[in-house]
């Protein structure tokens, strides 16, 4: 792991490294979390139609 922040020159912008990587963890996060609730309702919908 690279401690300081790495500074990437992108579009005349600087993006700093780090929060962009903080950025994607949330957003992983947050897709992992929905997925999880949408597979689980999945799994109900499909033990419902078993038992049909």
């Amino acid at each position: 792991m690279i401690s300081e922040n790495i500074s990437i020159y992108v579009d005349d912008s600087y993006i700093v490294f780090d929060q962009y990587i903080e950025l994607i963890r949330y957003i992983y996060l947050f897709y992992a979390n929905n997925f999880k609730s949408i597979q689980s309702k999945i799994d109900k919908y499909y033990i419902i139609s078993k038992i049909i």
